[in-house]
């Protein structure tokens, strides 16, 4: 036997479970010497998630159609590793589930997110129906809720966390378009984190037909206001509201114990501070199922057509919302998850608390432990959505509207050594494109295209570093009133607010063509920057691993 052959012999033996049959909420692996074919390993469940189980540890599924479907490149695959890194804070373990090559994996590792996440045109979108034809064919695709339920089960995972789950579509009346979600939530039992379905689909008629599954449905918050995805309130109200980890997690064991072999669903409002105008969402829902039924789109077409239009419709504002309530539902999952093992262990249970600096939506948390055998017994991070909790400094930056300061401070010293240190310009890029092709300098007003976006070349490293889950600290300047809107996701601590200064701007002018007439720039802002006036910086680079500079700094 040659040594390669030898070595993925063995690779086969430590990620594969030939079989796994439950009964309520107990696991028990078929050997291998079991002859029905049907049996034979199409279920690859990694280390770190078949260890987490048979320690009774906190584990938490997660679908990847968001990966293959949902959102596009490299959005898709940053958001699934900071859905990932999520759970993680909270105390549990990820599962992510796809089907690749053949095998239902539970449980993948950066190298198959990615390449997910670059294949995702080509691969298959598959739910109940589809399991056994793209495992008998060695096919590749992204799990949707009811296959992921069906995977979790199987493994013995009882708690999944994903953004929306389907439902009965707007006249479904007449086409009878109704999510295999719904069916599956009544027959197989995991308990779903989502925020409740999506918006683009009829509410009251799903909530109908939960009822009918007898699903158990609750909305995490202080009241049975049921979410609508990008909207904190739908209108309608949930049967039950569930205010904490703790709680949730009780009646998830209570529903195990019990025997009951259907789900459960815990609807999570999106983070206020990101959720759209509510108004301005329905607006685009509407524009994009009149353009789905223009093109004939149908079927399970129809959700991630509807999604990118609303992103395409509302300049992207949707896929920022999106991202963060993904984000969100993970982090109230791994805390109910956390809650749920102490529950089984034994341990007096204690609710999830949220540290000093916990934000809800992509404020990065300090790297998690490495030992994910401190989850049961020490509960770290994560919050409540109507919990609003947080301490240190703030950068004063004007968000207008009677809103909170967008970007919070974490000025512990403990909390950002041992970290990658960007330091570099945060530019606000202005792009204005002609759109004719005769011009003249004559104080004539032309049409034409005008966006705007985040830049700098320091900034783009840091948000590039943060996506990917290193963490790093970013030290920059703005000018007082700027809003940081697309950089919540990064650790802005360490960035200047400087009041006499305006932010670092450069806007191009282009032809009707693309090509460059002129720029302009206005950097006076770096040179205004004083690295003696952040504190603790010389602390920060001395521990860090890694100081990346763009040169914009004069000093």
């Amino acid at each position: 036997m040659s040594a390669m052959r030898r070595v993925h012999q063995l690779w086969r033996q430590k990620y594969t479970i030939s079989a796994v049959s439950c009964y309520r909420g107990k696991r028990c692996l078929a050997t291998t010497s079991d002859p029905a074919p049907f049996r034979q390993d199409f279920l690859l469940v990694s280390e770190e998630v078949r260890d987490a189980l048979s320690s009774r540890k906190a584990v938490v599924a997660l679908e990847s159609t968001i990966i293959t479907h949902g959102m596009p490149y490299p959005h898709n695959f940053s958001t699934a590793l900071c859905v990932e890194r999520r759970v993680r804070e909270n105390g549990a373990i990820p599962a992510t589930v796809a089907v690749v090559n053949g095998k239902l994996r539970v449980g993948l590792n950066d190298t198959d997110i990615i390449w997910l996440a670059e294949k995702n045109s080509t691969l298959t979108k598959i739910s109940r129906r589809d399991l056994s034809s793209v495992i008998s064919q060695g096919g590749s695709g992204g799990t949707t809720v009811s296959a992921t339920m069906i995977a979790a089960h199987m493994a013995g995972i009882p708690i999944f966390a994903t953004g929306g789950i389907g439902g009965v579509h707007r006249g479904a009346e007449t086409s009878f378009d109704v999510s295999a979600d719904l069916t599956e939530l009544g027959r197989t039992p995991v308990a779903v984190v989502s925020s409740g379905v999506k918006s683009i689909l009829d509410i009251p008629k799903t909530l109908e037909y939960l009822e009918t599954q007898g699903v158990f449905v609750a909305s995490f918050s202080e009241n049975r206001q049921f979410p609508a995805f990008f909207t904190r309130n739908s209108g309608y109200q949930a049967p039950y509201s569930v205010a904490s980890h703790l709680d949730a997690a009780k009646i998830i064991g209570n529903q195990l114990g019990l025997g009951l072999q259907s789900g459960m669903l815990f609807a999570v409002p999106i983070p206020a501070e990101v959720s759209p105008s509510g108004q301005i969402i329905e607006d685009a829902i509407t524009k994009a199922l009149e353009q789905a039924r223009e093109k004939n789109i149908q079927g399970r077409e129809v959700t991630p057509f509807v999604l990118s239009a609303v992103n395409q419709i509302t300049e992207g504002e949707s896929l920022v919302a999106n991202i963060a309530l993904v984000e969100n539902n993970a982090s109230v999952a791994g805390g109910i998850a956390n809650c749920l093992a102490q529950l089984r262990a034994g341990v007096a249970p204690q609710d999830v608390k949220p540290p000093p600096h916990a934000s809800s939506f992509s404020v990065v948390q300090p790297a998690p432990s490495t030992d994910p055998a401190s989850a049961v017994s020490s509960p770290t991070s994560g919050r409540s959505p109507e919990s609003d909790s947080s301490s240190g400094g703030t950068i004063s930056i004007d968000e207008g509207h009677g809103r909170q300061d967008a970007v919070k401070s974490r000025t512990k010293t403990s909390k950002t050594q041992g970290r990658p240190v960007v330091l570099g310009a945060t530019v606000l890029d202005l792009s204005v494109r002609l759109g004719v092709k005769d011009f003249e300098m004559n104080g004539v007003t032309y049409p034409g295209k005008i966006s705007q976006s985040f830049g700098g070349v320091g900034r783009n490293l840091a948000d590039c570093l943060t996506r990917l889950g290193s963490n790093p600290v970013f030290v920059s300047a703005i000018g007082k009133g700027t809003r940081l809107d697309a950089c919540k996701h990064m650790d802005l601590s360490m960035v200047q607010s400087l009041d006499d200064q305006s932010t670092a701007a450069y806007c191009p002018v282009l032809r009707d063509d693309g090509h460059l007439l002129f720029g302009i720039g206005d950097m006076e802002i770096n040179a205004a920057f004083d690295a003696d006036k952040v504190e603790d910086l010389d602390k920060v680079i001395k521990s860090a691993p890694i100081v990346m500079m763009d040169g914009n700094f004069s000093e």
